[in-house]
């Protein structure tokens, strides 16, 4: 499967019955996000961990998310336990204050699950974090893309 920014703006352009995935197209193709080429793990490795994750979210009510943020997580969950693929590729679209999830079936490249969250951080916050993580040391995989043209890998 193939992981780069033009490869998954094809495969939602086959996605577009879902309003994450409409919206998020239409960000990846005429706005500013960090793309990440992701990561592929077992199905119930991933599933385990993102049914904590949304465990942990769901019970601190209204800390962090809304109810309302919470109903395309607990569907991606839902969609992850049907799903017969052995290994599922995660990737993760950000832009201002949201950001993307998007389940991939390894073997077939068919989507498994997206949702979309809120979160706190703007694009300007995205890029001083991630400059603040390379300055430490570390590595990030993420890359910045204005309307559909990479402008920065970090």
């Amino acid at each position: 499967m193939d992981h780069t920014f033009q490869s998954l703006v094809k495969r939602l352009e086959k996605e577009l019955h879902q309003a994450e995935v409409e919206t998020c197209l239409h960000l990846l193709t005429e706005g500013e996000v960090l793309f990440s080429p992701g990561f592929t793990q077992d199905r119930e490795r991933l599933l385990s961990l993102l049914e904590l994750r949304y465990d942990t979210a769901a019970s601190s009510s209204g800390e962090r998310f809304e109810a309302q943020d919470l109903v395309g997580w607990k569907r991606a969950t839902e969609a992850l336990r049907k799903s017969d693929a052995p290994e599922v590729h995660q990737q993760v679209i950000s832009s201002d204050f949201e950001s993307f999830f998007f389940y991939w079936d390894s073997q077939s490249q068919e989507m498994i699950a997206a949702f979309r969250l809120p979160h706190y951080r703007s694009m300007k916050d995205w890029k001083t974090y991630n400059d603040d993580i390379i300055r430490r040391g570390y590595t990030v995989s993420s890359s910045l893309y204005r309307k559909g043209v990479l402008v920065r890998a970090w």
